[in-house]
């Protein structure tokens, strides 16, 4: 079997690989597997592919979430390299597995909750709310990625009951934040 890849792309991975030599018979599946946490058994993952099994046939691809692959029966953390293998199937029987990738795509995760978060009140008033927060610096902490946004909710005087989001909302004052 040729060689396999995968790719971080948003919050999914792409896995793809290259044509096996079909022996003159036409293929009619791949098997692809994923390496689970243990780093010791792999667990197919076909249904977890976001393409259906005539994509995977004819364009030897396959992307994941990376909320699939957190979870059962892959259960990979964060940083961890998604290592995966294939074989193929045709009229004459199955591949031996591919070998698997040695680099490509790590689980990246959600941010970690924001720290510090302070009200400034000397730079607040009646229409605009100032807050500060330590920022998140390390791999872990941002989850892999650089973190694009932040989302500020408020609880109305609900006391934590319920919560809505403060940006976007025109009967709600403005918002001042630095970072």
């Amino acid at each position: 079997m040729p060689s396999i890849s995968t790719t971080n792309e948003g919050t999914k991975v792409k896995i793809s690989w290259a044509a096996p030599d079909t022996n003159f018979a036409p293929l009619s599946s791949y098997t692809l597997q994923v390496l689970k946490n243990d780093g010791l058994t792999f667990a197919d993952a076909n249904s977890y592919c976001d393409e259906d099994a005539a994509t995977i046939l004819s364009g030897r691809v396959c992307t994941m979430t990376l909320v699939e692959l957190r979870a059962g029966p892959f259960s990979l953390t964060f940083n961890k390299f998604v290592i995966a293998r294939v074989k193929s199937t045709n009229q004459f029987g199955e591949s031996d597995y591919s070998q698997t990738n040695i680099m490509g795509a790590t689980i990246r995760q959600e941010p970690q909750q924001v720290k510090g978060l302070e009200y400034l009140p000397l730079e607040s008033n009646d229409i605009t709310i100032s807050l500060k927060w330590l920022p998140l610096v390390t791999q872990f902490e941002v989850g892999g990625e650089t973190i694009i946004t932040y989302n500020l909710q408020w609880d109305e005087g609900t006391n934590g009951v319920s919560w809505k989001d403060v940006q976007g909302q025109e009967s709600i004052p403005s918002l001042t934040t630095t970072a």
